[in-house]
């Protein structure tokens, strides 16, 4: 009888400890994609504001939406908004802007997920700033 139960508390043994391998890979997995998502973020949020103040540098004025700033905007520029998927980023993120008085507003919303909502960052620039 104890060779039996030891057959089945090894390899219940080996059941857990892979579960709590596999939890600890995933929670890891989950925070690099967070860092990375971070991280594409804020470089989406830094190339699209400089682009922003070279239009204006250009046209005397900011755009007023993202679909003027893209049909107005030097070639080059484009090219490097949609090379660096910018507007269209892997994480799915939903980039607006709202020209304001004194500079302009980009706010990114990432995507709602199935128990939790999803996360919002906005940054504000006065005249010039996102080219300092």
């Amino acid at each position: 009888m104890k060779s039996l139960t030891k057959r089945k508390i090894i390899p219940a043994t080996i059941c857990v400890l892979i579960f709590f391998a596999l939890a600890e890979l995933a929670m890891v997995n989950k925070s690099a994609k967070g860092m990375a998502r971070r991280d594409a973020l804020e470089l989406g949020i830094n190339h699209l504001a400089g682009t922003i103040e070279l239009y204006r540098e250009d046209n005397s004025k900011y755009p007023s939406s993202l679909e003027e700033l893209l049909l107005g905007i030097r070639p080059e520029l484009k090219a490097d908004i949609e090379r660096y998927r910018v507007l269209n980023n892997r994480f799915g993120d939903k980039y607006e802007y709202h020209p304001l008085t004194n500079g302009f507003v980009i706010t990114v919303a990432a995507p709602d997920r199935w128990f939790r909502k999803g996360e919002r960052v906005e940054r504000k620039y006065k005249i010039g700033e996102a080219l300092k």
